[in-house]
This record gives C-alpha cells, structure tokens and sequence, in this order.
C-alpha cells in the first residue's frame, strides 16, 4: 500500500502569492500578493477558531520580498495577539478578505513556532513629522550604521546609538538600537519626497520608502506670510497640530537665528545684577554692556567656599546704595554671557505679571573655562515646577526677584542661590507668583555639583522646616545639575490598592503578590475589580487571594477600565487610592512608600511612579500633552539608568499627567471631581482627564501632579493596541481634543520650545510655539454636549 500526504502550501489556487507564520509566541505575520495586480493592497481577515477577530491591510514594506519582485514589496502584514486570547483557542488563520481565499496555512497554536518564520528585518524607518525620522536596527551591537536616502540621493550616515524594543510582546521583546535623523533644512519647501534607510550590510529597513512634507516654518507661518484666507491659516495650524516640526538640540545655534525672541517694548524699570560665585565677571559685564535694556547697574561679589554662595550683607549694602533705585534684582553665576534681550525680557515678563515675586529663564551651558561648549546645549525649563525646585534647584542660576522679596530674604538669612529661589517659592504657598520665561536668558557657567548639593540640601532642608513640613533631605548626585532626595514624613491615613482585571490569572498573579509587600509596609487593602473572569485560573486566584484577605468585587458586564476603577473606589473607605494594572510588578517593596510620602504635600493632587519595561527600558515618566495633538510618555525608550534631558530622571517633578498604570490619589478628591469619566474614557484617557480635572481645579481639592522616579514599577503591558480597539481609541482621542484641546496646546510642563513630535525632549519645536512669560496655569475643560 502507497501511503499519501497532503502538505499546506502557500501558493493558493487562486494566483495569490501568500504566507502566515507564527512569529513569536504572540506575534503572527506573513503576506499576501497578486501578481496579475501588483498595485493592489489586499485586506485580510484574521479568524481565532473560526471567529473573526481582526481585519486588516497588507501593505507593510517587506525588503526580501522587494528584492524578489513582489511589486513594490508593500504587501506584508504583522499582528500581535493577547496571550490570554491564546491561551483559551486552538487555531488562527488569515483569509483574503470577501473571498475566503487562505492566507498560507492555519496555525495550529499548540504546535511550536515556526523555525522558517519570515525574516523579522534589519530595522524599521518611520517618518516622525517635518525633517524628523526616526528608526531602529536590529541587535545590541554598537556603532551600527544606516545610510539615509532621498528621492535616490544619499544625505547622511548616522550611527544607531539609541536603544529601542522589537516586538510587541513585553515578555519577549528585544533590545535593539535606535537612531533620530534631522534631514537638511532645505527639503522643508513643501513638497512631498521619499526617505528610504538602508542598513550598512545593504538591507533596506522596513517602512523604506517612507513619504515626508515640511514647511520651513510651519504650514500655518507659511500661509499667513502668503496672505491667505483664514480658513487656510487654519488649515494650516490643524496640519501643524498633527505634523509638528522639530530641529536637532545640536542646532540650537542656527535654530536661535532662525526663530530670535521678540524684542519686547522698552519699559523704564532699573534692574540690579549681582554676580555670584569665582566666574569671569567680565564676561557677564561684557554681555550687559550689549543689552538692549538701558537702566541697569550690576556688582560682582567675592568669590566664597562654594559658586554659589554669597555674604548676604553685601547685596543688601549694594541694594541700599548704588542700586536704591533698582525695582528688580538679578542673581547670576559670575561668568554667565547674558542674551542681548535678557534684561528686557526680565522687565517684560514682570510688567506683564505686576504681582510676580520672582521670573527665571530658560538657560544654556558652557564648560570650565567660561567658553561656549562646541555645541550649545539648551536648557529648556517648564512653568514653576515646586518639587523641581526642591529637588534640583532648577531655576536658581540665573533669575530675577522683585526687590521687596529680594530683600526680605536676605533679611531671612538667605546666603547662597538656592535659598533665594525657595524663599520666593514660599511667599504665596501654592499660588506662587514665579513666572517663567521660554528661550535662553544667557550661557551659564558649568554648575559646581559638589558645592552645589550640599547648599541646595541644607536650603531645601531649612524651606521644609521653616513651613513646619517634617523632612529627610540627602543628596542625590545629579549629572548636570545638582540633585537632592526629599522624604516627608508619611501622612496619616491607609491606602486602597484598586487593580481591574479580566481573565489574566498568569499576570494577576505575579501583580498581586510583587504589589502586596509595598501595601503592607504602609498598610491597606487591596481591592480587584474583576470583570466577569470566567477562566478557571483566573478564578481559582481570585479564591486565593480572596482567602488571603483581598477583597473582591465582581463587576458584571463588558469589560469598562474606567467603570471597574469607579466601581472599587465607591467601596474604599480609606484615604488614598491607588490604581494599578493588573500587568504592573513591583521592583522592590519602596514604591508605595516613596509616593505615599509626596502626598503629605496638601498641594499634590496625584503621584505616579517611573514605569520601566521588562528590558529595562522607561516606559512612562509622566505625559507631555501636545505631540500630535495628543498624550505622549515622556523619556519613553531610554535606559532606565539615564539620567534625562536636563536630569529629569533623577529628581521629582511636576506632570500634567499620569498613566493610569499607576496612580495615588486622594479617595476625597477623586469623589470630588465625579472619579473617572467612563462614558467619555473607559479605557484608554481617563487617567489623562482626571489629572487634568485635578490641575485644573486646584486647591483644595485638586492640585499639582508629580512623578517620582523613585518609586519604580515593572511594566508588562502590551503597548500594542489590538485593531478591534483601535476605533475605541479614536473616539477616546477626539472626545480629549475636544474637551483639552487648550490644554494639549499649551503643556506647562513642557517647553513651547521642545517639539511635539511624537519623542518628547528630544529636539527644537520648528517653528517655536511662543516666547511669552508664563505662569502654571491649567485651562480649564470646554463643556462639549452629549454626542459630539
């Protein structure tokens, strides 16, 4: 007897060209060509045991499939898959959309993955808005490099130096190495062009080519210069929301002549300049005598022991004399190069604002011997940020105060910057009348750390005490700025661990028992939300757990993130909430306690923790609001061992938000704001509408918003968004637009300076959003009606 087989093939009958793999544990790919229309871009369905799950294009660049002829190679496809999904199925299979025609071969899911699985590439480009694109290589290994094209021409080789994560799945993604590109100045006449990236061993990266248009100051400058209609203006600035421009930070220089600050009007105001510290006093002379600001009169005091200490008994001499006329003071480190509008933007800045107690600026550093570094570095600051200040001393190096707390702070003992700064940090508590002004004030000398922490410990020691707040301050040992460690005593009052779930009884697991040591060492409960789990692991934990003193709540229904928050926190009768994932593991048993002890602060509405995926690699660090017209984590993909753009990782500091994988708030404020809003956010904002509910109502019930990076938490969470929840997130996304429109424009934590193009501090807005003095002020919600 001659035995048959029948083996799968990927040659369909229908002249289709396809394949499907299982790449991964939870990643499925492959693709799907017709060779009778290579233009063509099929859709495909994605079945899990016969049941449609996902619809979705062929269109996804693949190189080897280029090189073979398939048209213009667009006709790959990638999906990733909810383990949970997986675990409960049998069988997934892709069909050519409306026809039924098989995408290669079902995939048994208990069979192993496939070995011959399509290359996963060298890397992948991607177009990150104006000049801007950014990618990834794949390996760890260094100085890798990739040759940029466009439209054929060769215009860079860059070095892949960043690091990133391939795949989906956080549980198995890997490390990779990223780069960031700023192409010529001169591709910015708004025409489209094409980029292709092509790795050094001569594979051409995924999303190669990738179309890109840039406007040289933004299509919104760009039409109001060419006198059009408003509507087109508006056009513009709808474009420019979405598309945002950036400039290279190594381009500061010629991105400061392109987008100079306005010269504000002449006001009649003497300033006085007093110079602290060893530095080259004639170099900031030098610079004063260039100011556009006429009255102003400046004294260089004797060096002391540390930069930035000074004898306070002779700036009151100097104020009493030769500057008894100044109205505004400003401190310095002796050696700064002030900008030619520096002290006219000062006087601006507190005539704007006639109730400021002090104003401080943007900054940019030089090295030892008082000569701008090779590349000017800016230091691009946000709003008055409190904690910041506390921790890091931040506006100290180069601000103003009005000459009546100039001098009471002296009188106070203030004898070195970082006292200065506090005191008028502390004249109006929470409604602190500290203005900041966006773009350079001047370059200032390279900052003494040593010196430095332990004038900024004892400072901050001494503003704690002096408003009866019991603290520990230690040095913490910044990179380019000084760093100290604040711990206030922890606040009376237990807390409520409140974790949704669904079916995830492999990741509640590990959730609730990493977590449950934090809840301990400050006491509480732990509350799970648990959303009709019918999986019999997940079940069998919950009784567990449930045994061991959780608390369950069985919320019926379809799932609702928001809902099930909503539902446990009307149960909690403690004083704080926490809200965590169910895919958060804790990395030691501090978390809790470091962020519990920022809320004895009555002025802080919500803390969150440092968020770092399996690799390593920042996840979240608080949201910037305005990259594309939407919420972008801040530092995502850097190592969690960086220190951040101007050290940011180092200290706390003030957010306009908060992921909702991790969030302590207080039980009263959440009641009083109406908790989370799980008709408009259910699943994807709500933590984002309620930090800004917080900011914008302000004390007593609301308040400020701070991430510690102290506190620091594993994040298992897929970061891809499954297609059957993409149109949710769209509908979440619009509904945010509407309500924080004003908001995501203007960002007080964030620089108008910086870009907002999908990275954040990691480069120049193009052009810059304003230059105006501001306060940290939180607009408040446009009231949209139901249904639109």
């Amino acid at each position: 007897m001659t035995a048959r087989r029948r083996r799968p093939s990927t040659e369909t009958p229908t002249g289709f060209d396809t394949a499907f793999v299982r790449d991964g544990a939870t990643t499925f790919a492959g693709h799907a060509f017709d060779p009778a229309e290579p233009a063509r871009r099929l859709v495909l369905d994605i079945l899990i045991d016969g049941v449609g799950f996902a619809t979705l294009r062929a269109d996804r660049f693949v190189p080897h499939l280029a090189a073979r002829g398939f048209g213009d190679g667009c006709c790959g496809f990638a999906l990733s898959i909810d383990r949970e999904v997986l675990a409960t199925a049998g069988m997934v299979e892709a069909r050519i959309a409306n026809t039924g025609v098989p995408v290669g071969a079902p995939i048994a899911l208990d069979a192993p993955a496939a070995t011959d699985a399509a290359p996963r590439g060298a890397g992948q480009i991607r177009w990150a808005g104006g000049l801007r694109v950014q990618g990834w290589v794949a390996g760890k290994a260094d100085g890798v490099c990739v040759d940029i094209f466009v439209n054929g021409e060769r215009i860079d080789r860059v070095t892949a130096t960043g690091w990133g994560e391939a795949g989906s799945d956080p549980d198995e993604a890997r490390l990779t190495r990223t780069f960031d590109v700023h192409l010529p100045a001169r591709f910015a006449d708004g025409r489209v062009r094409r980029v292709t990236a092509v790795h050094e061993n001569g594979t051409t990266l995924d999303g190669s080519p990738a179309a890109f248009v840039a406007f040289a100051d933004g299509l919104a400058r760009t039409l109001e210069a060419l006198g059009d209609l408003d509507s087109e203006r508006l056009r513009g600035e709808m474009f420019d929301r979405l598309l945002p421009a950036s400039w290279p930070m190594a381009g500061s220089a010629d991105w400061r002549t392109r987008f100079p600050p306005p010269e504000p009007d002449a006001i009649d105001v003497e300033i006085a300049v007093v110079m602290v510290g060893p530095g080259d006093a004639e170099r900031t002379h030098a610079s004063l005598e260039r100011q556009r600001h006429a009255a102003w009169v400046a004294a260089a005091l004797p060096a002391a022991a540390a930069q930035a200490q000074f004898d306070p008994a002779l700036v009151r001499d100097l104020l009493a004399e030769d500057a008894a006329d100044s109205e505004l003071v400003l401190f310095c480190l002796a050696g700064t190069r002030l900008d030619d509008l520096a002290l006219a933007r000062i006087a601006d800045a507190f005539a704007a604002f006639p109730d400021a107690d002090a104003a401080y600026g943007d900054f940019d550093l030089a090295d030892d011997d008082g000569q701008a570094l090779p590349v000017v570095w800016p230091v691009a600051l946000p709003a008055f940020d409190n904690e910041r200040l506390l921790e890091q001393g931040y506006a100290a190096h180069l601000f103003a105060l009005h000459r009546d707390v100039a001098l009471d702070a002296l009188e106070a003992g203030a004898s070195n910057l970082y006292a200065l700064a506090l005191f008028a940090a502390g004249q109006n508590g929470d409604s602190a009348k500290i203005v900041h002004l966006p773009g350079s004030l001047g370059e200032v000398p390279q900052i003494a750390r040593h010196t430095a922490e332990p004038l900024l410990a004892a400072a901050t020691r001494a503003h704690l005490e002096a408003q009866g707040v019991d603290a520990q301050v230690q040095r913490a040992h910044g990179i380019l700025l000084p760093a100290v460690a604040v711990r206030r005593a922890r606040p009376e009052g237990r807390v409520t661990l409140v974790m949704p779930t669904r079916n995830r009884g492999r990741v509640l697991r590990r959730a609730a028992l990493s977590l449950r040591a934090g809840l301990d060492a400050v006491g509480g409960e732990l509350i799970i939300a648990d959303s009709d789990s019918t999986d019999a692991e997940t079940l069998s934990l919950l009784a567990e757990l449930e045994g061991e003193g959780a608390h369950v709540l069985r919320v019926p229904g379809p799932f609702g993130w928001a809902h099930l928050v909503n539902r446990a926190a009307a149960t909690a009768t403690n004083e704080f909430l926490c809200v965590v994932d169910d895919a958060i593991e804790a990395a030691d048993d501090r978390w809790l306690d470091e962020m519990l002890r920022r809320m004895t602060d009555p002025g802080i509405a919500a803390v969150g923790p440092l968020l770092l995926t399996p690799s390593g690699l920042v996840r979240h660090a608080g949201c910037v609001l305005g990259p594309g017209f939407d919420v972008a984590d801040a530092f995502g993909g850097q190592l969690g061992t960086d220190a951040g753009y101007g050290d940011l990782l180092k200290v706390a500091h003030e957010v306009s938000a908060l992921s909702a994988s991790c969030l302590l708030t207080r039980r009263a404020a959440f009641e009083a704001v109406g908790g989370l809003d799980e008709s408009r956010f259910p699943r994807f904002y709500p933590a984002i509408d309620y930090c800004l509910k917080l900011r914008a109502q302000g004390g007593p019930i609301g308040g400020r918003i701070v991430l510690t990076p102290r506190a620091r938490l594993i994040d298992h969470r897929d970061s891809a968004t499954a297609p059957l929840l993409a149109a949710q997130h769209a509908r979440e996304l619009r509904a945010l637009r509407a309500r924080w429109g004003e908001a995501l424009m203007a960002d007080p934590c964030y620089s108008p300076l910086l870009g907002l193009d999908g990275t954040p501090f990691s480069a120049l807005a193009w052009p810059p959003r304003s230059f105006a003095p501001r306060l940290n002020f939180s607009p408040p919600p446009v009231a949209v009606p139901p249904g639109w």
